[in-house]
């Protein structure tokens, strides 16, 4: 009957495991491809909220009474428009005067 051989020794004889190092920023802008071998491509970090619509603009919260609410919306439905469009534009004219 053959001897059987330790479990601790046989891990012992198990190739050390080297993981890669972390992602540079530069790689995880990189474009993923479809051809590429998935060892190859890097992943897009996205970015999490609401993308920018104003890039220099700031948010500006404020408690309409909500028949204004329908109006204004009212408005940008026939104009074509969203909501924070119309208000800007709206602003926009009102001061300009």
């Amino acid at each position: 009957m053959a001897q059987a051989t330790p479990i601790l020794s046989s891990i012992d004889l198990l190739p050390t495991l080297e993981y890669p190092p972390p992602l540079t920023p530069e790689q995880q802008r990189v474009e993923v491809n479809e051809s590429m071998p998935r060892a190859m491509a890097f992943v897009r970090q996205k970015k999490i909220g609401r993308p920018v619509t104003v890039p220099d603009g700031s948010v500006v919260a404020a408690r309409l009474p909500s028949e204004l609410i329908k109006r204004l919306d009212a408005h940008a439905a026939a104009a074509g428009i969203d909501r924070s469009t119309a208000i800007r534009a709206l602003l926009g004219r009102a001061l300009k005067g």
